[in-house]
């Protein structure tokens, strides 16, 4: 069987903090359809927006345009050059894009 990829979305925040739960009703997906070790990654907090990782699989296009943008590239960033005193051991990340736990 395929791996499922995985989309990087941003979703927008309102007056309650943003959690898991309030992505997955924003994007219209189950909330197992959200990376949960991604987390929600805040993004612009003066506007409430966040990213999280989901299922590419389970998004459905968003008739009117909503809260919520993407899919995003999440491409592995790495400083071009060794940055001296860093810790250069790999974070761990998977590049390829897939779900964390797969």
């Amino acid at each position: 069987m395929a791996e499922e990829r995985a989309a990087l979305m941003t979703v927008r925040g309102g007056s309650e903090p943003m959690t898991l739960e309030l992505a997955a009703v924003q994007l219209g997906v189950a909330a197992s359809d959200i990376d949960r070790d991604y987390g929600i990654v805040p993004l612009d907090t003066q506007n409430r927006l966040f990213a999280v990782k989901v299922r590419a699989g389970s998004l459905q296009p968003s008739p009117d345009g909503g809260d919520y943008r993407g899919p995003f590239a999440d491409p592995q960033i790495e400083p071009a050059a060794p940055v001296e005193g860093a810790d250069t051991r790999p974070s761990g990340d998977d590049p390829s894009g897939k779900m964390s736990g797969e």
